[in-house]
C-alpha cells in the first residue's frame, strides 16, 4: 500500500472503533434512539461565558435495557436557539399569508400562540423530544433578528465502552444555549459498516462510454460497467472479461466490462453508475431503524468569564454565523482584501465538488474575476477563473476515479498525486485538495494507498519548492439524509459520516508529521453548525472555510487547525 507494516499498524489503531462483545439476533436488542438519554450534569439555571458544561450519554435499547457495551456514534454539539425567534417567524409567515386575502386576520394571534406554545412544549416535554425537527435550518434563510445568535460549538463524545458516554462542551457567547445529541449509528450498525468497510464488494458501480466508427461511416455507441481493480481476491471482474486502465505512477488499475463491438481504446466518457448493497436481510432491517436527535431545555449564559481561562478543547464556535477559531487568528475578508491577498497566486483546488463549491464561491466575491470557458461540464469541469489587474488564476479539477460525478470526458479526470507531480510551486502557488466523500464506497486499504501516493507528491513538492502553500480541506459532515424508510435506503448507511470519519483520521494520521502542510479541520465547522448538516455546506459555511484560506494564504504550518 506504499507504507510501513508499522505505519499501518498505526493507522490501524487510530481507526479502532468498539464493537459488540456479541452478535445480536433480535432488533429490539440494538440501541434505541427513543430510549437513549442524556443529562447535564450538576444543571445550573445560568452559566458564566466559557464555562464547561458536562453531559453523560446513556444508551439503551429497544426494550428499555441499558447498553452493557460502547460503539455507538454519537454526535453533540451547543447552539443558540431563542424561541423568540420562532415566534416571530411563524407571526411573520402566518402574516403574509393571510394578508393575501385579508380575511383571517381575527384569528392570527390565536393561532401564533398556539403555534408558539406547540413549539415550546415540544421543546420541554422530554417524551417528545425524539419527535422534534432535526435542525431548525428555516430561521436561517427567513430572518436574521438580532437576539439569534447564529451561534454553536462542537462536542467531541467519549466513549466508556460500558455503554456510558460523555461529551464536555464549553459555552462562549452570551444568551441561551442548547445542548444537542444526536444518535447518528447504533453499535450494531457501526459493526455494519466496519465490516464493509474492509470489503472489496462493489458498492458503487460506474459506466464507461465507448465510441467508435463502425459501418457505412456511422458511429457505435456502448455504456458498460466499469469499476476499481483492487485485491487479488476482492477484484470486481477476474479473467479476459474486461478492459484494463493502469495509470503508470499510481499503479491503480480501473476496469470495464468488454464492449461487444468497439475496442478498450475507445473509452471516452465516465460517470457515476448504479449501487449495489451487500448486505444480507438482517443487516437491512437495521438500516431501516431512524436516527433521532434528543435536544435538552435551554440555559442561559449572562456574564462573561474573566480572563485567564485555559484555551478550550475545541477548534472554533460560531458567533454571528462567523467562525472564531482558537488556533489561529480568523477575519473576515471583504470582496476586495480577497483579491489583494490572492495578488499573483495560482491557486490549485482539487477534490470533489466541495473544493468546486470554494471555487464558485471565489468567483462570486473576488472583484473583477472571470470565468474561462474550457468547454467543460460546469459541474465537472476542469475550470479555471483569472483575474488580470491582480494576477489571479484558480484552477478547480476534480479527482481521479472512482468518482460518482455525471456524464465527463475521461480523460479530464486525474489523480491528485499526478496533478502535484506537475506543479513547479513556489511562493505564489497554493495547493489544496480533498479525497474522501467518493472514496467512502470502497476498501480502506486503497484509501490508504491513495493517500500514500498523495503524500509521496506533496513531499516531493515541498523539496522542491518549500514556499509552497499546501492545504487538506478535511471531509464535511453529511448528516442523516432522510430517515431511512425505503428499500433502497440502506445505501444511505454506506455514505455515512462514520465512514467519512474513518477516512478523515486516515488522512490526519498519514500527514500529521508533514512539515509544511496546513491541515484544515472543516469537520467540526460542517458538524456543530445550527443548520442542518448536508455534504454541501451553506454558503455562510462555505464562506467561513475560505476566509481561513485567505487569512493562512501566505504563511503556513503543520499544525491542524480550523
Amino acid at each position: 500500500m506504499g507504507i510501513s507494516d508499522e505505519e499501518w499498524g498505526r493507522l490501524q489503531k487510530a481507526i479502532d472503533w468498539p464493537i459488540p462483545d456479541q452478535e445480536i439476533t433480535h432488533l429490539n436488542q440494538s440501541t434505541s434512539p427513543g430510549h437513549s438519554t442524556f443529562s447535564i450534569v450538576g444543571l445550573k439555571e445560568s452559566y458564566k461565558v466559557r464555562e464547561k458544561i458536562s453531559v453523560i450519554i446513556t444508551a439503551r435499547d429497544h426494550n428499555k435495557n441499558l447498553k452493557r457495551h460502547g460503539g455507538d456514534f454519537f454526535k453533540a454539539k451547543l447552539f443558540n436557539a431563542d424561541l423568540k425567534v420562532c415566534y416571530m417567524i411563524i407571526y411573520i409567515f402566518l402574516n403574509t399569508f393571510f394578508c393575501i386575502k385579508n380575511k383571517y386576520s381575527v384569528s392570527l394571534a390565536l393561532i401564533v400562540d398556539l403555534l408558539a406554545q406547540y413549539y415550546i412544549l415540544c421543546l420541554r416535554l422530554k417524551a417528545l423530544k425524539m419527535y422534534l425537527p432535526t435542525d431548525i435550518s428555516f430561521l436561517h434563510y427567513t430572518c436574521s433578528f438580532p437576539f439569534f445568535l447564529k451561534a454553536s460549538v462542537y462536542g467531541e463524545v467519549v466513549d466508556h465502552r460500558n455503554g456510558t458516554y460523555s461529551v464536555a462542551l464549553l459555552l462562549h457567547w452570551e444568551g441561551q444555549a442548547q445542548v444537542s445529541v444526536r444518535l447518528e449509528h447504533s453499535s450494531e450498525v457501526v459493526q455494519i459498516l466496519k465490516k464493509y468497510r474492509e470489503s472489496s464488494f462493489p458498492r458503487s458501480h460506474y459506466n464507461g462510454y465507448f465510441e467508435g466508427p463502425g459501418l457505412n461511416k456511422t458511429k457505435i455507441h456502448e455504456v458498460v460497467e466499469c469499476n476499481l481493480k483492487w485485491g487479488a481476491d476482492g477484484s470486481w471482474r477476474k479473467g479476459d472479461c474486461c478492459c484494463e486502465y493502469k495509470d503508470i505512477k499510481t499503479g491503480t488499475v480501473w476496469q470495464c466490462e468488454r464492449p461487444k463491438e468497439l475496442s478498450c481504446d475507445k473509452l471516452v466518457h465516465h460517470s457515476y453508475g448504479r449501487l449495489e448493497s451487500p448486505l444480507h436481510l438482517f443487516e437491512q432491517q437495521y438500516s431501516h431503524l431512524c436516527v433521532a436527535t434528543l435536544l435538552s431545555n435551554p440555559i442561559s449564559s449572562l456574564k462573561k468569564c474573566r480572563s485567564g481561562m485555559t484555551t478550550p478543547v475545541p477548534a472554533g464556535f460560531y458567533l454571528n454565523d462567523v467562525w472564531k477559531s482558537f488556533v489561529c487568528n480568523t477575519r473576515q475578508f471583504s470582496p476586495a482584501q480577497m483579491g489583494n491577498c490572492l495578488k499573483n497566486k495560482i491557486v490549485y483546488l482539487m477534490g470533489d465538488s466541495t473544493t468546486r463549491q470554494w471555487f464558485e464561491y471565489l468567483e462570486r466575491n473576488v472583484p473583477g474575476i472571470k470565468r474561462m470557458d474550457l468547454h467543460t461540464p460546469p459541474a465537472g469541469g476542469p475550470l479555471m477563473a483569472v483575474e488580470l489587474k491582480y494576477n489571479i488564476i484558480i484552477h478547480w479539477r476534480p479527482h481521479g476515479v472512482p468518482l460518482r460525478f455525471s456524464k465527463m470526458p475521461i480523460t479530464d479526470l486525474h489523480y491528485i498525486n499526478n496533478d502535484i507531480d506537475e506543479i513547479a510551486g513556489g511562493p505564489h502557488a497554493v495547493v489544496v485538495f480533498t479525497l474522501f466523500a467518493h472514496l467512502v464506497f470502497h476498501p480502506i486499504t486503497f484509501y490508504v494507498y491513495e493517500v500514500a501516493k498523495i503524500r509521496q507528491s506533496v513531499v516531493a513538492l515541498l523539496s522542491r519548492a518549500p514556499e509552497t502553500t499546501v492545504i487538506i480541506k478535511s471531509g464535511n459532515t453529511a448528516g442523516q439524509k432522510v430517515p431511512l424508510l425505503t428499500f433502497q435506503s440502506y445505501l444511505n448507511i454506506f455514505q455515512s459520516d462514520w465512514l467519512m470519519l474513518q477516512l478523515d483520521t486516515v488522512m490526519r494520521e498519514m500527514f500529521r508529521d508533514i512539515d509544511g502542510v496546513i491541515f484544515l479541520d472543516v469537520w467540526q465547522m460542517t458538524s456543530c453548525h445550527y443548520l442542518r448538516e448536508h455534504i454541501h455546506p451553506r454558503p455562510v459555511i462555505i464562506a467561513n472555510e475560505v476566509n481561513i484560506i485567505l487569512h493562512k494564504c501566505k504563511k503556513k504550518t503543520n499544525r491542524p487547525y480550523a
